[in-house]
């Protein structure tokens, strides 16, 4: 996790195995926008979830390989912008598991949709919680409004 000095530390954790790079990448290119260089610290977690019947380090060549591509990918992103930060694949039972396991944090962006249990958990992850959609980022691209993201609709 993220060292311990006085960062606004973001997390940006993907939920679903099947997230679109593009969407990644969109993604932190505005919690870079966001950021303060000097003081934010950007942590992308892409957690790689097992079935209880697999041993936890037992990850099936194909999951490896989507995830890897990811990893890349964020690397980057995160490497071209002057914002601190890591990027880190983690084995998990699941993503709330994962997240009752993590060190709160100022910031947390759920990327790929989250339900209910998800969402739950976040709460005690992070100060401020957004949920970012795959389906929101393609209405998006095509010029349709979608639902504001948690954290960010009408209070």
């Amino acid at each position: 996790m993220a060292p311990t000095f006085d960062h606004t530390r973001v997390l940006v954790l993907a939920t679903s195995s099947r997230l679109k790079a593009a969407v990644l990448v969109d993604v932190m290119l505005e919690e870079i926008a966001l950021a303060e260089a000097a003081t934010t610290y950007l942590e992308v977690l892409l957690p790689v979830t097992l079935p209880p019947t697999l041993p936890i380090t037992a990850v099936p060549l194909r999951i490896a390989s989507r995830f890897g591509v990811l990893r890349d990918v964020a690397r980057e992103v995160l490497a071209s912008s002057q914002v601190p930060g890591a990027v880190a694949v983690v084995r998990c039972r699941s993503v709330q598991a994962l997240l009752s396991a993590i060190e709160p944090v100022d910031r947390l962006v759920l990327v790929g949709g989250a339900g209910w249990g998800v969402r739950r958990a976040a709460r005690g992850a992070g100060s401020d919680v957004v949920v970012v959609s795959q389906r929101s980022r393609r209405l998006a691209t095509r010029g349709i409004p979608s639902r504001p993201a948690i954290g960010q609709g009408a209070q």
